[in-house]
C-alpha cells in the first residue's frame, strides 16, 4: 500500500487526485490539480 493510499484510508477519502495536468494541443487547461473527495460526501 503506497503513502497516497494510506492517507485516504485514515482520511476516510475515497478519491484523491494530486497534481493533475491537462494539455489540449498547445493549451495547458489543467495546471496542479488537487481534488480529495471524502466518504459520503455529496455534491448538487
Amino acid at each position: 500500500m503506497s503513502f497516497q493510499e494510506k492517507r485516504c484510508a485514515l482520511s476516510g477519502s475515497i478519491v484523491s487526485l494530486q497534481h493533475v495536468e491537462k494539455w489540449y494541443g498547445n493549451n495547458h487547461v489543467v495546471k496542479d490539480m488537487n481534488l480529495e473527495i471524502a466518504e459520503g460526501a455529496s455534491s448538487g
